[in-house]
């Protein structure tokens, strides 16, 4: 009996019991299953200096938008553990609450704007919703807004029907807007890949540059909403949800699994502190994007000289082509000439060979 009693307590977290947890069977099963063993993108600030010039226009734009705590880096290290029962027992949640360990977690729009002091937007007044809702985008303005170059074009989607623009390339962006889309990428529309910017992203970027208001709470909650839904999720703003639990007085046990750096690096860009506010991702994931640009570069480069290396062979192959059946020509109408100006002449004819094959 002592042995069996030894097993259970072993078995049960320091954390707490499964009931304690989790707010139903299904929010615990949900954990085993699929929240358990889930990375997360760790929220990224901007570090940035009103002495130095550089920063000026990232600060007025921070201004603009009301966005000071928001880009302020944050002060708690998420704690992954409670982030992932968090994700497990949201689709639990009651009246915009999550049970995190037995703590009824307040999360709503209004509970992030308040958290970050943000301005409680009408959805009339958000940029990014009104882009959103228009039939037709002027993509062309966006991208030439967004590019450092005014021919900045879009990636179309490859559907015959529907050739609708896709994404941009954030080596063909403004410095300060590819500042912009990294912190986008840990802090509203999480996401691992940062060279390429999707058109939600550009949609947001554009907002910002244009100081247009936009209602980054709104986006957050979606955010979370699809995270929750997912079979193989990656977990976002786990900073938010620690500081959102803890200001609840959840428990944090010793054990808990912490946001490690190692983590954080493999999934979010690191805005660095430093005086610059264009500061870029560490050298290791810079240096695997531009590896990664230069290969796609080297192979398209390769895949054009080898259908132009074709292109030269076929006509290379269609003159030699040419100058055969000119020859072959010009015998069987000397020939021809031979046999009307002496009857006993027997004409010998050659055929023209087979043209080469279609490239």
């Amino acid at each position: 009996m002592a042995s069996r009693k030894r097993k259970a307590t072993a078995s049960s977290s320091s954390s707490g019991t499964i009931a304690e947890r989790f707010a139903s069977p299904d929010a615990a099963k949900r954990y085993k299953d699929i929240f358990s063993k889930s990375k997360a993108i760790s929220e990224r600030g901007l570090s940035l200096n009103k002495e130095n010039n550089d920063d000026k226009e990232i600060l007025d734009m921070v201004d603009t938008l009301e966005w000071k705590k928001f880009t302020t880096p944050p002060k708690q290290q998420g704690h992954l553990t409670i982030v992932r029962e968090f994700y497990a027992n949201f689709k639990d949640r009651k009246d915009n609450k999550v049970n995190v360990r037995g703590v009824e977690i307040p999360f709503s729009r209004e509970d992030i704007i308040k958290f970050y002091n943000l301005p409680n937007l009408p959805q009339e007044e958000c940029g990014y919703h009104a882009l959103q809702e228009q039939e037709a985008p002027d993509y062309g303005a966006i991208a030439e807004k967004l590019g450092k170059e005014a021919d900045t074009s879009w990636e179309n989607s490859k559907a015959k029907r529907d050739r609708q623009p896709l994404k941009l390339f954030l080596m063909n962006l403004k410095d300060v807007v590819s500042l912009w889309q990294h912190f986008i990428c840990a802090h509203i529309i999480p996401g691992g890949n940062t060279s390429v910017v999707t058109k939600e992203r550009a949609f947001l970027l554009y907002c910002i540059v244009t100081g247009q208001h936009v209602d980054v709470a709104e986006i957050m909650i979606n955010q979370v909403v699809q995270v929750a839904e997912k079979t193989n999720p990656t977990l976002f703003f786990p900073c938010l949800i620690t500081a959102l639990c803890k200001k609840a007085h959840v428990k944090f046990p010793d054990t808990d699994a912490l946001m490690s750096k190692k983590q954080q690096e493999a999934f979010a860009p690191h805005l660095e502190s430093a005086s610059s506010s264009f500061a870029q991702p560490e050298a290791d994931h810079l240096i695997r994007e531009l590896l990664e640009r230069q290969e796609r570069y080297h192979q398209g480069v390769m895949a054009e000289m080898k259908y132009l290396r074709a292109q030269l062979e076929a006509v290379d192959a269609h003159s030699k082509y040419n100058s055969t059946c000119f020859g072959f020509i010009h015998h069987n109408l000397s020939q021809l000439i031979k046999h009307s100006e002496d009857k006993a002449h027997t004409p010998e004819y050659h055929d023209l060979p087979p043209p080469p094959p279609e490239s």
